[in-house]
C-alpha cells in the first residue's frame, strides 16, 4: 500500500509518553494520541501439540506525549515444527523518548508430550500422559502491563492438546474441557471491530474427539494434519498439529497509532499504512498509522503553533 506522510508546517515537538508535550520553546501544546500494540503470535506445538499463545496486548486511549522521534517494532509469529514446542512470537514495541512500550511475544504450544512456553500469553500444553501443563500469560505482569493469560493443560485421556492463552481468556484444557484457544480483545482503533490476539486450539489425537477451535485471530487445531496458522497482524497463536505434524505458524503483531489532525500535529513515517476515517460516534476525523510489517520503522511528529498542513504522497 502507497505511504503517505503527513507533513505540517511549523515547529517540530517531543513526543514520549505520559508527559506534557513540549515544544522546543516554552510554550505548551497538548498532543493526544491512541494506541494499540500487539506482540507476535506463538506456533502451536507438533505431533499432537498444544495451542499457541497470543502476542501481549497493550491498548490505551487519550494519552499526552512529547517527543521529537519514536520508533515503532513489529514481532514476527513463531514458527511450528513437526514435533517440539512451537516457537514463540516475538515482541512489538512502540518507544517514545524515555519510555518503550512492549506487548511480549506469546509462548509456543507445548509438543511431544511437553509443556506449553510462557509468552505474552502462554502456549497449551500437549497431549499426553504426563498432562503436561499450559505456559503462564507474562504480559499482565510486566513492566509495560497489558492483556495475556495462561495455555491450557494437556490432555490424555481428554484426548487434546491445550488451548493457547488468549488476551481475554485462558485456554482450555484438553484433559476437562475442549481444548479451545482463549478468546482475544476486540478494538475498533481502525474505525472496523477487529478481533486481536485470541489463542490457538490444541491438537486432536483421536478422529473422533473435535480438534480445539479459536476465535480473534488463533487457528485452529487438527487431527493428523498440521495446526491452522494464526491470522496476520492479530497476534493469533498457531493450532496444534496431529501426529508428526507441524504445529501452525504465529501471526505477526502489529502497532497502530489514532490522533485527530485538527489537534494540529501529524505523524511521519515511511515504515507504516496511512489512513483517515470519520467516526461516526464523534464525528471526528481521525489520522491512522498501522505499522504491519515486521521489523523496526521510526517517525517524527510535527506540530506547528500556527501554519497550513501539507500532505505528500509517495
Amino acid at each position: 500500500m502507497k505511504t503517505r506522510k503527513s507533513i505540517l508546517t511549523g515547529l517540530v515537538v517531543a513526543l514520549a509518553m505520559g508527559l506534557t508535550l513540549g515544544v522546543a520553546s516554552a510554550q505548551q501544546v497538548g498532543i493526544t494520541i491512541d494506541y494499540l500494540i500487539v506482540g507476535g503470535g506463538a506456533a502451536g506445538g507438533g505431533n499432537n501439540g498444544g495451542g499457541g499463545g497470543a502476542g501481549g496486548v497493550i491498548y490505551a486511549t487519550n494519552v499526552l506525549s512529547t517527543s521529537t522521534s519514536g520508533s515503532v517494532t513489529v514481532g514476527a509469529g513463531g514458527n511450528g515444527n513437526n514435533y517440539g514446542a512451537g516457537g514463540n512470537g516475538a515482541d512489538s514495541v512502540l518507544a517514545l523518548g524515555s519510555t518503550t512500550l512492549t506487548a511480549l511475544g506469546g509462548g509456543g504450544g507445548g509438543g511431544g508430550n511437553t509443556t506449553g512456553r510462557n509468552g505474552g500469553s502462554g502456549g497449551g500444553g500437549a497431549f499426553g500422559a504426563a498432562k503436561p501443563a499450559g505456559g503462564s500469560g507474562l504480559q499482565p505482569g510486566s513492566a509495560s502491563g497489558g492483556f495475556g493469560n495462561a495455555g491450557g493443560q494437556g490432555g490424555y485421556t481428554g484426548n487434546l492438546g491445550g488451548g493457547g492463552g488468549g488476551a481475554g481468556a485462558a485456554g482450555q484444557s484438553g484433559q476437562y474441557s475442549t481444548g479451545a484457544g482463549g478468546s482475544g480483545k476486540t478494538y475498533a482503533i481502525t474505525g472496523t471491530s477487529v478481533g486481536y490476539a485470541g489463542g490457538g486450539g490444541g491438537a486432536s489425537s483421536k478422529s473422533y474427539v473435535t480438534p480445539g477451535s479459536a476465535t480473534d485471530g488463533g487457528g485452529a487445531g487438527r487431527y493428523a494434519a498440521p495446526g491452522s496458522a494464526g491470522t496476520a497482524n492479530t497476534g493469533g497463536g498457531g493450532g496444534g498439529g496431529g501426529a508428526w505434524a507441524n504445529g501452525g505458524a504465529g501471526g505477526s503483531g502489529i502497532v497502530v497509532i489514532r490522533y485527530d489532525p485538527s489537534k494540529g500535529f501529524s505523524i511521519e513515517s515511511d515504515g507504516d499504512e496511512y489512513s483517515t476515517y470519520t467516526d461516526a460516534v464523534s464525528g471526528i476525523t481521525y489520522a491512522l498509522h498501522q505499522f504491519k510489517t515486521p521489523g523496526t520503522s521510526t517517525f517524527t511528529v510535527i506540530a506547528p503553533p500556527s501554519g497550513t498542513m501539507i500532505s505528500i504522497d509517495d
